[in-house]
């Protein structure tokens, strides 16, 4: 039996506008590009994977966004390469092509979460694969800037003032500001 694209769990249907150029066929993984546009699922970095494409979205003559595609999150079951084995499941799976999954990251974009492997399929709960990608994309963010958010490091520790007078307030004061300065809490001083 061929489980490829089997439906494990209904979730919802997305409407997505397709990519110029693009055709997206039944039974293969939908993939939103940076410009928001459905595109078939590859190994590529940066895509959104969406689900699987339930009914044929055929763009190839036209303009992005002239048709819209119909895809179905939820657990399918996709072809796994070699990197998956029964103690895969509950990880994290990435695109290999339209319908196989790997546990390879490198050059690719999250599929979603495997929740079985079966010698006739991996069953992979798409409803995660925007989180991880999410999630992902903090990790690999920038420093915190004053207008964006990103990452910052723990502040070195500022211990409770004991001043006993205004000058001993301000000199703890600028002490701590120091320090969230230089973790990236706080945007350091213009350079005069």
């Amino acid at each position: 039996m061929d489980r490829v694209a089997n439906k494990k769990l209904v979730t919802g249907i997305l409407i997505i506008p397709v990519a110029a150029g693009a055709k997206l066929v039944p039974g293969t993984m939908a993939a939103i590009n940076s410009d928001g546009y459905a595109v078939t699922a590859s190994k590529a970095e940066g895509l959104k994977i969406a689900g699987c494409v339930e009914t044929l979205a055929d763009n190839t003559f036209g303009s992005a966004g002239d048709i819209t595609v119909t895809v179905d999150r939820g657990a399918y079951v996709w072809n796994g390469d070699s990197t998956i084995t029964k103690t895969s499941v509950l990880s994290v799976c990435y695109v290999k092509d339209a319908t196989t999954v790997t546990l390879t990251p490198t050059g690719s974009s999250p599929a979603g979460i495997i929740t079985a492997v079966d010698d006739d399929g991996v069953t992979v709960d798409m409803t995660q694969a925007t989180v991880i990608t999410q999630v992902a994309s903090m990790d690999a963010t920038a420093d915190a800037t004053a207008t964006t958010a990103g990452k910052v490091k723990a502040a070195a520790n500022q211990a409770a003032s004991t001043a006993t007078d205004a000058a001993g307030v301000i000199t703890d004061f600028n002490e701590l500001l120091t320090k969230l300065k230089a973790a990236g809490v706080m945007v350091a001083d213009a350079a005069e």
